[in-house]
């Protein structure tokens, strides 16, 4: 009898530490967002000739699910994403699934997870160079140039398109949604000069 009830505590004890570490793994509500993030910046690789032709600040919003099997469900983005970016970023997204502790995590929250990614794409934006051309230093004071500069940046601005339509999912607008909203991440390529 004294055996056996040595063998119950070192059983228990035992059993209480090896949950232990799936215990102190979880992930909180708060991590949910920086293991999103990361997983979708090392993740999202976009096609990179669409990228050196496009001329394009913007936001899209990626807004998904994860179900009761850990899988994501409901993948959708925000109206008047680029294809080339949903593409890259559907990609990304679904590879989220790797990481079971994340997926745990979210589907534990069961909430509707929303997404906002900047992107700068700017290598196609044909900006003026900084040196002047023989033409420009004609112009007075490079007004010409600055007008040029001026222009293709406010074309290529599209965040208060993208903010206002935030809800306007291609699956449907929405009015309002109970969600985690996470922080932003960011993308891009090229430069101002």
């Amino acid at each position: 009898m004294k055996y056996l009830k040595i063998n119950l505590v070192i059983l228990t004890i035992l059993i209480s530490h090896a949950s232990l570490p799936a215990q102190t793994n979880k992930l909180s509500i708060n991590q949910i967002g920086s293991h999103i993030g990361n997983g979708i910046y090392h993740n999202y690789h976009p096609d990179s000739i669409e990228v050196s032709k496009l001329c394009r600040r913007a936001c899209v919003f990626i807004k998904f699910k994860v179900d009761q099997k850990g899988h994501i469900v409901d993948l959708d983005f925000s109206k008047d994403s680029i294809s080339f970016i949903k593409e890259a970023l559907t990609k990304a997204v679904y590879s989220l699934q790797k990481d079971s502790e994340l997926m745990e995590a979210v589907k534990k929250a069961n909430k509707t997870i929303i997404l906002p990614v900047l992107y700068y794409y700017q290598a196609g934006c044909n900006f003026p160079t900084s040196q002047p051309t023989e033409a420009s230093k004609e112009e007075t004071n490079g007004d010409k140039r600055k007008e040029s500069y001026l222009s293709i940046y406010a074309d290529s601005e599209f965040f208060g398109a993208t903010i206002w339509d935030m809800l306007n999912f291609n699956k449907g607008k929405l009015e309002v949604i109970d969600c985690l909203l996470l922080g932003p991440s960011r993308v891009g390529a090229g430069s101002l000069e």
